[in-house]
């Protein structure tokens, strides 16, 4: 009797619960405490440093301000770099001076020409590195006297030779111009290189005061002496020529313009 009685209590149960929709589960969670509705306020982030660059990124940076710097350097100077300066013959000499005794006095034989040509290759902030190239046309030289033009293209230049036609020098190095050249300055400067005249070089230097007239333009002139024996002969002389000194100034009047 009590077994059909607790039968019958257990069935009630099971039926009760089927209807109501809820399960063993259902009712546990039930008894939780509901969670809030609002959401708690997050902290804000906490402010990082940035990492500090590596090695590479250093010298990348380094690099970059460099050559930013360079840029700036090159735009802000003033003039130009390296300039070539055409020699004028227009407004250009090239001399030579030696002494005689001419019927029995002493005497100063001048020849001279405008037939030269050539370049002097020069950068304003560093004007010592300057370079020359000059070229003297021999078969235009002349004298006061015809008979001794004659006697210097056929017996002392030997023009009549096309290799001795022109006299040449090449710069090897100059010195003495300041370090930095302004418009309207007038300065003193030394020039040595090779001179070569009837197939015969010889190193030489001249002594020269030029002015940067614009920094387009170049005036100067320069000397030097030499001894003629090392490049020709004088075959004979005439019998109003008693003598005729070894030492022979070279001289130029110079015009340069940038090209």
């Amino acid at each position: 009797m009590k077994l059909r009685i607790l039968t019958a209590v257990f069935i009630v149960m099971v039926i009760s619960s089927a209807c109501t929709g809820t399960s063993g589960s259902d009712i546990g969670e039930t008894t939780q405490e509901p969670a809030s509705t609002q959401e708690e306020a997050l902290p804000e982030p906490a402010e990082t440093e940035p990492p500090a660059p590596t090695q590479v990124e250093v010298q990348e940076t380094a690099s970059m301000e460099a050559e930013s710097s360079g840029e700036q350097t090159t735009q802000g100077q003033t003039g130009s770099a390296e300039k070539v300066f055409l020699i004028v013959p227009d407004e250009t000499e090239a001399r030579f001076l030696i002494d005689e005794v001419l019927l029995g006095a002493p005497f100063t034989v001048v020849g001279a020409t405008s037939a030269v040509g050539g370049e002097i290759r020069a950068d304003l902030n560093a004007p010592n590195n300057a370079q020359a190239d000059i070229r003297v046309d021999l078969t235009t030289i002349v004298t006061d006297n015809e008979r001794r033009n004659g006697a210097i293209q056929r017996w002392i230049l030997e023009t009549g030779e096309p290799a001795n036609q022109a006299a040449e020098f090449t710069s090897v190095s100059v010195s003495g111009i300041p370090e930095q050249l302004e418009v309207g300055q007038t300065f003193d400067f030394q020039i040595s290189g090779d001179l070569t005249v009837k197939g015969v070089t010889k190193p030489l230097t001249f002594d020269g005061t030029a002015t940067l007239v614009s920094e387009d333009r170049l005036e100067g002139s320069a000397s030097t002496t030499i001894l003629y024996t090392d490049f020709t002969t004088i075959p004979s002389l005439p019998p109003q020529v008693a003598s005729v000194e070894d030492e022979t100034i070279l001289e130029i009047d110079f015009v340069a313009v940038a090209e």
